[in-house]
């Protein structure tokens, strides 16, 4: 388009290069460069044929339909990975102290939300509620309940930074830390947890 429209010929000598390692070479960068150097030019040339033909309106019809369409969420193909039962056993493992506390079911339990476009959405969508905190400030003071939340001091996920912004946030809100845990209290120390929650819930509920 750019050699019939602006009678410029654009090499293709770099790309199929990997554009991933750097530094960029000198011949990459003036590629890269050509690459875009006469868009704005052809962009004009363009918009002006399609005006005489009466037909500019069209292309912005397209461009503002196209704006329009829900963009893919660069997370959702990762979290399709952990379909694969490998891949999320190695995570898992990273989440408990004994990975041998993982069972066939308890992995089943974990991958299941992976299996439907749905529920990865869902998971994508409360993640990054959760990394970017936009979570807290919208919904949590709306909980009324008392709540419980667990996490162990050696959880990657849950900081104590994000416990006191809990504790800030929710109304009635009580937070423990549980010496030596991981991610999965409840499989790290099951008797501490089911104590913990049974106290919490006969102070609530005499």
């Amino acid at each position: 388009m750019a050699r019939d429209e602006l009678g410029v010929t654009l090499t293709k000598v770099n790309q199929k290069d990997d554009w991933s390692r750097r530094p960029l070479t000198p011949q990459q960068e003036a590629y890269a460069l050509a690459d875009v150097l006469h868009l704005v030019e052809l962009r004009a040339r363009l918009a002006e044929k399609l005006s005489a033909a009466g037909r500019l309106g069209w292309l912005d019809e397209e461009c503002e339909a196209v704006a329009r369409l829900e963009r893919l969420d660069p997370m959702l193909p990762l979290a399709a990975l952990f379909v694969g039962r490998r891949l999320l056993a190695r995570e898992m493992a990273k989440q408990v102290r004994d990975p041998s506390e993982l069972t066939a079911d308890i992995l089943e339990s974990f991958r299941r939300p992976f299996r439907s476009a749905g529920g990865r959405r869902v998971v994508v969508e409360v993640s990054r509620n959760i990394l970017y905190g936009s979570f807290f400030d919208e919904y949590l003071p709306l909980v009324p309940q008392p709540t419980l939340v667990l996490a162990g001091t050696e959880d990657g996920y849950r900081s104590q930074d994000m416990l006191g912004v809990l504790e800030s946030r929710i109304p009635s809100c009580t937070t423990r830390r549980l010496e030596g845990c991981r991610h999965i209290v409840q499989l790290d120390a099951p008797a501490e947890v089911a104590a913990l929650v049974a106290r919490f819930c006969a102070a609530i509920d005499p």
